[in-house]
């Protein structure tokens, strides 16, 4: 099982997209999440450097890069070198475990807070 993320100059900020990566690593009855290639697409602003900025890739994306259970590579038209990742991230999936930083969730659940709350307590301090 594998989950390719084709990513262009929006993906990044797609909320939809980190979920998906996130529901796709969960562990199954039938053994570990998906195996995960990340694709930069020619249209992407990283494709013309010889690396990627964190900033520009999906945050979940990234931390599992970082944590050697995701592979990211640029968009190749070559079928054995699409078929190489595939199978290095078949190997990943049952080798690495896919958490996520703190860092990263940190930065895709984050809130609002509301103030209504505080007024309810008007003797709350708050430190």
């Amino acid at each position: 099982m594998h989950l390719l993320v084709l990513i262009g100059p929006r993906t990044r900020l797609s909320q939809w997209v980190d979920r998906e990566i996130e529901l796709s690593t969960e562990a199954r009855d039938d053994g570990p999440g998906a195996g995960i290639v990340g694709i930069i697409l020619p249209s992407h602003e990283d494709f013309s450097r010889p690396y990627y900025d964190p900033e520009n890739i999906p945050v979940r994306l990234h931390d599992l890069v970082q944590n050697e259970y995701a592979i990211l590579g640029k968009w190749t038209d070559s079928p054995d070198q699409l078929s190489r990742w595939l199978d290095e991230a078949e190997r990943r999936r049952y080798r690495h475990r896919p958490e996520p930083s703190l860092g990263a969730a940190a930065r895709l659940y984050r809130f609002t807070w509301d103030a209504k709350v505080d007024e309810s307590f008007p003797n709350l301090e708050l430190r």
